[in-house]
């Protein structure tokens, strides 16, 4: 099954954690049928207003506390609203914090997509972006990092790609990327592990 990451800023975080966000505004949708599972990566934090603690957090400053950088939570996608400003959004507007000005700008008049957000988790324990995988795109050849020599028999070896068709996310999505396991590469029933 697949699924989505998406990167949100920590002040989002924070407004859909407390439920006041319910609407993630996105200038493209996956090509996903609804519902499906979206991940939420809170970006990292570029000055000292932007750290998000997570509720658990006993001693002010404590590093292990700040959810930047991490996976924080899950949602189901229910129901993606596509709209075109005619002259304005109305229907983003509800759900998502944004005023008509903050969408047209980001849109620049163009289409946006209302990304509905359902049966929120945040995580107990964050988790790291390595433990999220996507499909490798094959033929990546001896360039891959996955590429190895592969023993054959006694006398003969053979380059292989060992990532198994799947590679870990190290680096975050600029929006959002298709996820196809979380956790241990490998699962009987396939797809996304919990």
């Amino acid at each position: 099954m697949k699924a989505v990451l998406i990167s949100i800023n920590p002040l989002w975080c924070e407004l859909i954690g407390n439920g006041e966000k319910t609407v993630e505004v996105r200038k493209n949708r996956p090509k996903l049928k609804t519902p499906f599972k979206v991940f939420i990566y809170c970006t990292k934090a570029k000055t000292d207003g932007e750290y998000l603690w997570t509720a658990k957090s006993t001693t002010i400053g404590k590093m292990a506390d700040v959810a930047n950088g991490k996976v924080i939570g899950e949602f189901i996608c229910d129901k993606i609203t596509e709209e075109l400003p005619s002259p304005r959004y109305k229907k983003l507007l509800n759900g998502s914090c944004l005023d008509n000005n903050t969408l047209l700008n980001y849109g620049k008049f163009g289409t946006l997509y209302g990304w509905h957000i359902s049966n929120l988790r945040l995580y107990d324990t964050l988790k790291e972006l390595k433990e999220f995988y996507k499909k490798c795109k094959g033929g990546c050849g001896n360039v891959c990092k996955h590429w190895r020599y592969v023993r054959v028999n006694a006398d003969e070896y053979d380059m292989d790609c060992d990532c198994d068709g799947l590679i870990p996310i190290t680096k975050p999505p600029q929006s959002w990327c298709y996820v196809e396991y979380y956790g241990a590469k490998m699962s009987n029933e396939g797809g996304i592990r919990q």
